[in-house]
């Protein structure tokens, strides 16, 4: 997979492109987290989208078994010392993502954010 297929994704709500003036941010937030027994550390990743209502990052990992991988970040600004945090979800392709990920957080964020009475 390459990152050029997410061009033309169409991020759904909650998700949505990480700009690359963001990207930076998130991927030092990444690095400050990561201590040295998280699957991630040391792994090249590249922030390429986000949730809009919480800490979930989609990165992309080029040259890696898992393209992908879903990181609920804790936001601490420091090292995790537990390699359980922060939590990371790989995916083999951006189908799996989208099937296993996306999809049921749409369905969440639509029914906590735009409840339909009958």
């Amino acid at each position: 997979m390459q990152i050029s297929a997410l061009d033309r994704f169409a991020w759904i709500r909650p998700w949505q492109k990480i700009t690359v003036a963001h990207r930076d941010a998130y991927e030092l937030e990444l690095r400050t987290e990561l201590c040295p027994q998280h699957p991630l550390y040391k792994v090249k990743a590249t922030a390429i989208a986000r949730t809009c209502n919480g800490d979930d990052i989609l990165f992309y990992l080029p040259g890696h078994h898992y393209p992908l991988a879903g990181v609920h970040f804790t936001f601490t600004r420091r090292l995790e010392p537990n390699p359980l945090w922060p939590t990371v979800r790989f995916y083999e392709s951006l189908e799996a993502w989208v099937e296993n990920c996306m999809k049921p957080e749409v369905v969440d964020f639509e029914r906590r954010h735009f409840k339909r009475t009958a």
